[in-house]
């Protein structure tokens, strides 16, 4: 995926662009993002913007990239505690079921 800003360094000077709604993402980092796909399953847009984000955790736990709590945030965590693996089978469920 990619993303706006980022840090650059560039003759000894350390340049960091953030966005305001995205905090920077890391390469070595998992994320679970939730997207939409298209008809035609060849494009997947973010809807949710920076809700839709969650890093994965050593644990496989979801944890959301911003701060505040969200409704998905909150419902991710009642319903599966934030739990990767059970979210996983709940999607793979529905699939099987359509």
């Amino acid at each position: 995926m990619f993303q706006s800003g980022g840090i650059l360094n560039l003759d000894g000077v350390t340049l960091i662009q953030e966005t305001s709604h995205y905090p920077l993402l890391s390469v070595n980092q998992k994320y679970l993002l939730v997207v939409e796909k298209s008809p035609s399953n060849k494009v997947k847009r973010m809807l949710s913007g920076p809700y839709g984000v969650f890093t994965v955790t050593e644990n496989n736990l979801l944890d959301p990239v911003g701060k505040e709590p969200t409704p998905l945030s909150r419902d991710i965590t009642r319903r599966y505690g934030r739990s990767l693996e059970r979210l996983k089978a709940e999607v793979s469920k529905r699939a099987s079921q359509q």
